[in-house]
């Protein structure tokens, strides 16, 4: 009995045993160990969650401005437009102080290596919302065509407001891309305005 609980002791992997760690393979660096630009990636996620947080509202808002000038220069009711555009100018206010902590901090971002995966995923989403702007427009023209007989102005106000929602999200991501592109001329802004 006791032979065999010793063998399995020298060929079994004790679970507890700590073996030493290939460390390159992480996505988070070890903040000593961060090199500039793992440092300026994390510092990229960080900017990207601020845009992210504010985003949807201003998504909407501009959806219901475009209601508003749309019905306006139709000469449509313009009520429903104003309510989408206060409310998604209330929605990005709300985003934007929820987001003060992160927005004003001075604590150095957690490194982040730049993976292949998140090449992928930075490509991916265009495609994604690319192929939604497509159904969008695809939608709308349907519903202008197919709208009963003078309900038409009406109808191209809601679609050119429902067309805005893609159209405001593509300003959102170019400018994250813009984040991506530059983010280790804003994470060396970033620390000289960190150091004064």
């Amino acid at each position: 009995m006791r032979t065999v609980i010793a063998d399995r002791i020298r060929h079994d992997p004790v679970p507890n045993r700590k073996e030493p760690m290939n460390t390159s393979q992480l996505p988070y660096a070890a903040p000593e160990l961060a090199s500039f630009e793992d440092s300026a990636v994390g510092y990229l996620k960080r900017r990207s969650f601020l845009v992210v947080f504010t985003l949807p509202g201003l998504v909407i808002a501009g959806a219901g401005a475009t209601w508003v000038l749309i019905s306006a220069a139709l000469r449509e009711n313009i009520e429903s437009g104003l309510i989408m555009t206060g409310m998604g100018l209330a929605m990005a206010a709300i985003g934007w102080l929820a987001t003060l902590p992160m927005r004003f901090s001075r604590k150095p971002p957690t490194p982040i290596r730049w993976t292949e995966e998140m090449e992928r995923w930075a490509w991916g989403w265009p495609l994604a919302l690319g192929i939604v702007t497509a159904l969008v427009i695809a939608g709308g023209a349907a519903l202008v065509l197919f709208a009963p007989l003078g309900r038409e102005p009406g109808r191209i106000a809601l679609v050119a407001s429902i067309a805005a929602y893609p159209a405001s999200m593509w300003v959102g991501l170019l400018y994250i891309k813009h984040l991506r592109l530059r983010r280790n001329e804003n994470y060396a802004r970033w620390l000289a305005k960190r150091a004064r």
